[in-house]
């Protein structure tokens, strides 16, 4: 795991198989945050690919696959935030 502001993923299993990216916005599409992470998942050979995030007045759950790159979950933690 590297989080923060070091290069490369967010998560990568030991293999290389799991890739993920993991990031907190006001909303998914802030600095077109979601669009870019998915662009560099998809440009990964793993087998798995997520990104993950946490947004005030999200629902936590699976959302709906982008039609671009249908083989990457996108997974809403929802409103993360304490209090």
């Amino acid at each position: 795991m590297s989080l923060g502001t070091a290069r490369g993923h967010d998560i990568v299993s030991s293999d290389g198989s799991v890739i993920a990216e993991v990031f907190a916005a006001v909303r998914p599409e802030s600095n077109r945050k979601l669009v870019k992470d998915l662009k560099k998942l998809n440009a990964t050979s793993a087998s798995h690919k997520y990104v993950f995030y946490s947004c005030p007045n999200r629902a936590r759950g699976e959302v709906a696959a982008s039609n671009a790159y249908p083989e990457i979950r996108i997974i809403s933690l929802g409103d993360c935030a304490p209090g």
